[in-house]
């Protein structure tokens, strides 16, 4: 339910988020894969934080795993952290 609701919302980057979007650091379609198809890991969220809630987002992509943090909020979402890992 929570990515259904935060991938029904506007969604937009921090500005450092943004940049590497730019420069091609950050490629969005694994940006859009995470927030389709990932799990949102609960006990890393703080979901009653006012005025949004921020989740912790999870998935795997090719060879990385890929965690996104999303404050979601009433008509727009942000992604405000992006991290990715090689795969064990």
């Amino acid at each position: 339910r929570v990515l259904k609701n935060i991938n029904s919302k506007i969604l937009k980057y921090t500005n450092s988020i943004q940049l590497e979007i730019d420069n091609n650091v950050i490629d969005t379609i694994i940006l859009q894969h995470v927030l389709k198809l990932g799990s949102i890991h609960f006990s890393e969220s703080n979901s009653r934080q006012k005025p949004c809630g921020v989740y912790t987002i999870k998935s795997n992509y090719n060879e990385k795993k890929v965690t996104l943090t999303v404050e979601n909020c009433d008509s727009i979402a942000t992604v405000t952290n992006y991290k990715t890992e090689i795969k064990d």
